[in-house]
């Protein structure tokens, strides 16, 4: 920027960095080290809570190995608006490692292990 006196004879030269934070991403130490594991029964209906938060607020992306990223898959997966993810009517199919991020910062994960309950021997070894 340069400002200029009336005769334009002597300039004044200011010159400035403006580092704009984009936003934080983060997830409690005690969280990420935490192997989180929910049971449910097959046919019943379960919501996984995702702990990484942001500031300004960050949306929730859901994914299962290798990285299948989980759109609302109707009628079993829904992402809600609060970062949460609903598995309705449970299969063993569903029966996996679910994780969470924030699209703000791909190193930030929370992974929860979803048993589903009330398997027969011949339903696992035919998933």
């Amino acid at each position: 920027m340069c400002v200029c006196d009336e005769t334009a004879r002597d300039f004044v030269q200011l010159f400035f960095h403006v580092n704009v934070l984009k936003g934080v991403t983060m997830i409690s130490l005690e969280k990420a080290l935490e192997w989180k594991t929910v049971s449910v029964d097959v046919g019943r209906s379960v919501i996984l809570q995702c702990d990484i938060s942001g500031y300004p607020p960050t949306s929730i992306i859901w994914f299962k190995p290798p990285h299948l990223s989980l759109s609302n898959e109707p009628p079993h997966t829904r992402l809600n608006p609060d970062g949460t993810l609903s598995l309705v009517n449970v299969q063993p199919r569903h029966m996996a490692n679910y994780s969470c991020r924030s699209p703000r910062n791909d190193e930030v994960i929370q992974t929860t292990s979803l048993i589903v309950m009330g398997l027969s021997v011949h339903s696992i070894y035919t998933r």
